[in-house]
């Protein structure tokens, strides 16, 4: 049974290494040289119960070896793949963030009783639209200016990103109608734990694209 093991491991070991993967793992290199999911499988049945990999690592190393087979090892291909589901997948991000959104005003306006949480949904609904007509504007008018300097491009962009961060401070003031100095205050809290929860749904949805190409 050694020898068995030892040979395989030998094999394993001279097939070409390359292309994209999900994660890695130090102690987990030689897995980067399988050229499939059967033969991951054959070597860890072929180790010891308490040396095989577990299931959350066992799951990134048979997709990693499923790109690498399926795309032949070509990086750029795999990562267009995935990049591709992710975009599609994006409209799901954004309806998912929404809740997740209101349900943070609903933290920072706990004590304005007056407040229900459906109030922060209707009103984190009307934000979403106004963000998106407010994108769509800044994309229509670079394909007007299409061809001029990159400076205008640029001041383009740096203007519509600027009325849109305007636009939830003055939003947040009319609907919630409390005093500036409050506003913005909660304003850059929003602003923070937004963000981290769009971080954490960019790699959550990320991964998910990963593992269903």
């Amino acid at each position: 049974m050694l020898k068995r093991d030892t040979t395989l491991v030998d094999s394993v070991r001279s097939l070409p290494e390359g292309g994209f993967t999900i994660m890695s793992f130090d102690d987990k290199k030689i897995n980067a040289t399988l050229s499939s999911v059967k033969e991951y499988d054959s070597l860890q049945l072929a180790l010891p119960e308490k040396e095989r990999d577990g299931f959350f690592v066992r799951a990134v190393e048979r997709q990693n070896i499923h790109l690498r087979e399926k795309y032949k090892g070509d990086s750029k291909a795999s990562m267009k793949a995935i990049t591709n589901k992710f975009i599609h997948l994006f409209p799901q991000m954004l309806f998912v963030s929404l809740p997740l959104f209101a349900l943070l005003l609903q933290a920072m306006y706990a004590r304005r009783r007056q407040f229900y949480y459906v109030n922060h949904i209707i009103y984190s609904i009307h934000l979403y639209c106004a963000i998106f007509i407010i994108i769509l504007s800044g994309l229509w008018l670079h394909s007007i200016v299409k061809g001029i300097t990159h400076e205008v491009h640029d001041w383009i962009g740096t203007v519509f990103t600027l009325a849109g961060f305007f636009y939830l401070y003055k939003s947040m003031r009319n609907f919630y109608g409390q005093r500036r100095a409050k506003t913005i205050l909660k304003y850059i809290l929003l602003l923070f734990a937004a963000l981290l929860i769009m971080v954490l749904l960019f790699t959550v949805f990320f991964l998910f694209s990963a593992f269903a190409v």
